[in-house]
């Protein structure tokens, strides 16, 4: 009795006032509550078992509700030897209990009470872990990490809060354990998780993958269990019958719809509809976060933490898949980050009397740092445990253990579901349709296995009618049950194709060797006439080779460049000949144009001669007028007369030279004229024939060049006759092999009977 009231001044400062008064005025009724609350919370593991098989899969559901046995009762009993003596003993400098071992020296029905009210709080905590590493941990792993966790961690970090320690004494505040209890649990549920990896197929590439839970039905049923335990988890916690115990239910209630509530309306925003285990695990959250300060803030107060918890799972939920964390239940969220959330906000919604240090700011700063020392000592510790655990080989199961599932794998237990699935897998996986499910009367599965063994038995009767099929028989009848009956609509289909399929392939294969023997005597013409033709290839190889035409090609091509050679040679001398006649032709009208001034000239001189033969007929005349004093007068006249005469005739004769000369000049100019001409003409004729021969020695050189390419293919051909035959020799190959697989087609086609 003693020992019960120093425990509580010690752990409840609320209680510390009067709390000899108190423990003096206790009665049954006391008593009869706390073992109440005490079964409220017990009840709450059936809750948890609830809701953790509901969320995980069907393999593993008889696995997480064994944990959720083995671990109470493991919590029970290391509670009673050691974690009792750690969390509520003696305090060792504030850090530690060690009194009362297996509740020694424990003798008052008070403190029998307390203790089974507490135990039940340590198997709370180890429950937690059960969900963050469901579906992988291995069993032994987890029971040892129970062990340690309800030996040393939950109850040394209770020491520090509830039992007395240094930061009751900082006046960190936490009614009823939404830090010491639920955060406790998850934050060594995170360390074990960050280790153990999340489940096979959680994440892939980059993206989470929903993995479906075994019955939501079952989850809510389990919130429902929880909610109801939850009055004995926090009103229990005033350890009595008090004027409190009300309110604190009432709050515990309040935060719990508000919670639930918030997770309603975040699911709308973020689904567009209201996801069963979000708004379930809301109204959990909102259970958790009120947990720390029930007994303080008023229902407003309880609204506001509700909201705040319902958001802060959703938070913790975010964060955890940004980190690839897998939580098969949520169980990190809802028990730490709304646990985290509802000691600190107790500071905000708490009347200042009410708080320890007495005001908002610094209470704030201690719920902050007691929220982190939690956090600090549970998850380093689990690191630590579980990378040894890890290192050891007992931390996690084998992927193919996780295949299986836990319940066969972990435990050899068995679902009646699921054995069918297996028997089913079985079935598939051998082939042999021959098997039958086991028809249990009366239960869940035996419609399945009913309607599973009669498709059996319409796999079978296939089975045989293609096995008679392949053996030959298409006579084979096969009666469909119904329109939608496809599988016997298609083997009566696949019958009648396969009948008329060989009916076709029997009349194209007989087409096939009509055919291929048409190809093969066409072969032999083929290769007649190809030999023909390779004999007239020789032929004018020979002929073309005789013919020496590249020799030829190159004299001929010489000749012609010589006759270009000597047309453009004859072009020029007539150009230069044509030439001199253009400069005679010149010359002649230059002379022409001074025989015409000679013959002026000559004019003239008649003119003188006539004049002067008058002048002498007039002297003559003059002398004999003189007589004798004219005689030589007369003589002179007579010499004069005589040269003029002479001049006159020689006049004349120079006058009838020039007229011909003239009269040449101009028969001369006519026909070097008419020279020029033909010159000309021969000219034009001569670079017409040197065009034609240049196109002679183009066409020539292409002849020459075409005969030569004639010459390069049928030598290419003859290289090629080799080839040549031995296609003809491999089609021959390739007829006689079509011509015999045809054989063997007629043949596989004869074991058929329609």
């Amino acid at each position: 009795m003693k020992f019960l009231a120093i425990t509580l001044s010690l752990s409840f400062p609320l209680f510390a006032e009067n709390i000899q008064e108190r423990m003096a005025s206790y009665d049954e009724l006391n008593l009869t509550w706390i073992l109440i609350s005490a079964a409220l919370v017990l009840l709450m593991q059936a809750g948890f078992t609830a809701v953790e098989t509901g969320m995980i899969r069907a393999k593993n559901s008889i696995n997480v509700a064994i944990k959720n046995a083995i671990d109470l009762m493991f919590a029970i009993a290391i509670f009673f030897l050691v974690g009792y003596a750690f969390m509520f003993g003696d305090s060792v400098g504030g850090w530690i209990g060690f009194s009362h071992f297996a509740l020694s020296d424990v003798t008052e029905e008070y403190d029998f009470a307390f203790f089974v009210f507490q135990a039940m709080f340590a198997g709370t905590a180890i429950t937690i872990v059960s969900g963050a590493v469901a579906e992988r941990m291995n069993f032994l792993g987890y029971i040892i990490a129970g062990v340690i966790l309800i030996a040393f961690v939950y109850p040394v970090f209770g020491h520090w809060t509830w039992g007395g320690g240094w930061l009751s004494e900082m006046g960190f505040m936490d009614f009823a354990g939404s830090t010491i209890v639920h955060s406790i649990g998850a934050w060594a549920g995170l360390a074990a998780t960050l280790i153990m990896g999340p489940r096979i197929g959680r994440f892939r590439k980059g993206k989470v993958v929903e993995i479906p839970s075994y019955n939501l039905s079952t989850v809510a049923v389990g919130i429902f269990i929880l909610w109801f335990g939850w009055f004995g988890f926090n009103g229990g916690s005033t350890l009595g019958i008090t004027d409190n115990v009300a309110k604190i239910i009432l709050n515990t209630n309040i935060s719990a719809a508000f919670g639930g509530v918030t997770a309603f309306f975040v699911s709308i925003l973020l689904y567009g509809k209201p996801i069963v285990d979000k708004v379930m695990f809301g109204a959990l959250a909102g259970l958790v976060g009120i947990t720390a300060g029930c007994d303080v803030v008023s229902t407003g107060g309880a609204v506001g933490i509700g909201v705040l918890s319902g958001i802060a799972m959703y938070f913790g939920e975010y964060v955890l898949i940004k980190l690839k964390i897998d939580d098969p239940v949520s169980a990190i969220p809802v028990h730490g980050f709304a646990g985290a959330v509802g000691t600190i906000t107790l500071a905000i919604f708490a009347p200042e009397d009410s708080l320890s240090t007495g005001g908002m700011w610094s209470q704030i700063y201690v719920q902050i740092f007691g929220v982190v020392t939690g956090f600090l000592w549970a998850f380093l510790i689990g690191i630590f445990i579980f990378t040894i655990f890890k290192g050891i080989g007992i931390l996690r199961v084998s992927h193919k253990d996780e295949y299986i599932g836990l319940n066969a794998s972990e435990h050899d237990a068995k679902l009646e579901f699921n054995d069918a699935l297996k028997t089913i897998n079985q079935i598939v996986a051998s082939g042999d349709f021959s098997k039958r499910m086991k028809v249990e009367p009366n239960s869940e599965v035996a419609i399945l296995a009913r309607s599973f063994n009669e498709l059996l038995n319409d796999i079978e009767s296939s089975a045989k009618t293609m096995s008679k099929i392949a053996n030959g028989d298409l006579a084979v009848e096969v009666i469909p049950r119904s329109q939608k009956d496809l599988l016997r609509n298609s083997l009566q289909n696949m019958i009648l194709n396969m009948r008329n399929a060989i009916v076709e392939i029997q009349d194209g294969s007989e087409t096939i060797q009509k055919n291929l023997a048409n190809i093969q005597h066409s072969k032999n013409v083929f290769v007649d006439s190809n030999s023909q033709f390779m004999k007239g290839i020789d032929n004018i190889t020979i002929s073309l080779d005789n013919a020496n035409l590249g020799e030829g090609s190159a004299v001929l091509h010489n000749d012609i460049q010589k006759g270009e050679k000597a047309i453009r040679q004859s072009i020029a001398d007539i150009e230069g000949v044509n030439n001199s006649l253009e400069d005679i032709v010149s010359a002649i009208e230059k002379l022409n144009l001074k025989a015409k001034k000679v013959k002026e000239t000559i004019g003239k001189l008649e003119e003188i001669s006539d004049q002067s033969n008058l002048l002498a007929l007039n002297a003559a005349v003059e002398a004999a007028h003189a007589g004798i004093h004219g005689k030589g007068f007369t003589v002179i006249a007579d010499e004069v007369q005589h040269l003029a005469e002479n001049s006159m005739v020689l006049t004349r004769d120079i006058g009838k030279i020039v007229d011909e000369m003239l009269k040449e000049a101009d028969n001369t100019k006519v026909q070097t004229s008419e020279g020029q001409r033909r010159v000309i003409k021969l000219t034009k004729e001569s670079k017409d024939s040197l065009s034609a021969l240049d196109k002679i020695s183009n066409l020539t050189s292409n002849t020459f060049a075409i005969i030569s390419n004639i010459l390069d293919l049928i030598k290419q051909q003859s290289r090629n006759r080799g080839e040549s035959e031995h296609m003809l020799h491999t089609l021959s190959i390739s007829l006689s092999q079509v011509m015999g697989r045809s054989t063997k087609l007629q043949n596989s086609v004869s074991h058929f009977k329609a």
